[in-house]
């Protein structure tokens, strides 16, 4: 396979993976301004991740065993998830 066919831009990759530009995406990453407002926000937000933690955790449990995978995989996706949202950034309300 040549490097010219692996491009995102081949006329023989899937549509979707030609409109997905690393560009478009970086939009997607957290910046520095998004952290502006933290010094006086922090306590709002340790507040609003523990009422989304006690909510959200017996939920993650009922899924996993519901689903067949065990309570543990529920727990488990439950915390990356998370993790992740907290990191890429929530809702601005």
């Amino acid at each position: 396979m040549s490097a010219a066919s692996t491009r995102s831009g081949d006329r023989h990759s899937p549509a979707w993976l030609r409109a997905v530009h690393p560009q478009r995406l970086l939009h997607l990453l957290p910046n520095r301004s998004d952290y502006r407002d933290l010094r006086r926000s922090w306590k709002s937000d340790i507040l609003a991740g523990v009422t989304v933690g006690v909510v959200a955790l017996p939920l993650a449990l009922a899924f996993g065993i519901s689903s067949g995978v065990g309570a543990a995989a529920g727990l488990i996706t439950a915390v990356v998830a998370g993790l992740v949202a907290a990191i890429f950034g929530g809702s601005h309300v």
